[in-house]
């Protein structure tokens, strides 16, 4: 299953052209941060990506879902949903940016079998605002995937524009929401095997397990997009004898959770026309291989299924089949069995 646009357009969700929108109803819910909210909640969709939620803070900041801001939805293994969503909220005097500045982050919320919300994260009652890497103002947080993790019941969160994957206490709905850590750049955990900062991962998409355990010692892999990469002292890229400034990786990172370290296992260093500086994926196939989206590519978006060398680092895997969409980028590629129901192609 592909999810594309035409090369350009970045929106990260559309609504189908004619869909009706039903009636809204209203929800109140109370977020870690003791917020109340009231979220409203359309009727659903046989397709989750359907659901438009929107909602009005105390705060009088502006919260809600639309078709372009519903970023990704997780479903759980107790018959609940993670909806992804941003918020946009103003706030004084900002490092770096003096008077007030309109800020747009982040918001999960957790949603049961009949739609209703019990359980809300926001990122403003967690990240520095003062943190701001990449494309701020007004563009914070950006997040873009989410994984559940089934061994310790905690979220992972891909918060594009701080480079980072963050642990969230979840809990199933009954966490407290607190971070747990910060993997990236900047983050708690060492980078072994690779060169700091350079090698961690920048505006990052699609995370994925690559690992059957999910907490503790385990292996994640993406889509690092590259766009704000930083690199050490005293190199600037573009110049001679260093690095071009722009290009994507498929890091598989073995992430250890008690030792805090993140060791580079595998890193496919792209070739400089597979430069995506948005959306793609990066996951592990059943034989080993890994597929990969390169979803903005120069040429157009580029799926890979390639087979990992003997080296931590390389930039010419085997491939085994590659797919180009000529002119168009493709956000994710999803690999589905067939497009019948119990049959395997």
């Amino acid at each position: 299953m592909i999810s594309g646009s035409p090369a350009g357009s970045t929106g990260e969700s559309q609504h189908p052209a004619g869909e009706s929108q039903p009636p809204l109803t209203g929800f109140p819910v109370k977020s870690p941060s003791s917020e109340t909210m009231t979220i409203a909640l359309c009727g659903v969709h046989a397709r989750l990506d359907l659901i438009v939620p929107t909602a009005d803070c105390t705060n009088a900041s502006a919260f809600f879902f639309s078709c372009a801001s519903l970023g990704s939805s997780l479903a759980l293994p107790n018959g609940h949903y993670v909806l992804l969503a941003q918020m946009a909220k103003e706030a004084s005097n900002v490092t770096g940016y003096p008077g007030t500045t309109n800020i747009a982050g982040d918001v999960l919320v957790d949603v049961d079998q009949n739609y209703k919300p019990d359980w809300v994260w926001n990122s403003f009652d967690h990240l520095d605002i003062n943190r701001h890497p990449y494309q701020f103002p007004p563009d914070w947080t950006h997040s873009d995937a989410l994984l559940y993790s089934t061994d310790d019941h905690d979220l992972l969160l891909s918060i594009r524009n701080q480079n980072w994957v963050i642990k969230i206490d979840f809990q199933d709905g009954t966490g407290t929401g607190n971070i747990v850590w910060r993997l990236g750049e900047g983050g708690d955990f060492r980078l072994v095997g690779g060169v700091e900062p350079t090698d961690w991962f920048y505006a990052q998409h699609g995370i994925n397990f690559f690992s059957p355990n999910t907490s503790g010692a385990f292996q994640l892999g993406l889509m690092d997009d590259g766009d704000d990469r930083q690199f050490p002292p005293g190199i600037t890229c573009g110049t001679a004898g260093a690095p071009v400034c722009d290009y994507s990786t498929v890091p598989v990172l073995s992430v250890d959770e008690a030792a805090m370290t993140a060791t580079l296992i595998h890193h496919y260093i792209a070739p400089a026309n597979l430069y995506s500086f948005f959306g793609g994926q990066a996951d592990l196939l059943p034989n080993g291989d890994i597929e990969v989206d390169f979803s903005a590519a120069q040429a157009g978006a580029i799926v890979q299924e390639y087979q990992p060398g003997a080296t931590v680092a390389e930039t010419s895997p085997q491939i085994v089949w590659q797919a180009v969409s000529p002119g168009y980028d493709q956000y994710r590629v999803l690999r589905l069995p067939s497009l019948y129901p119990g049959v395997q192609w």
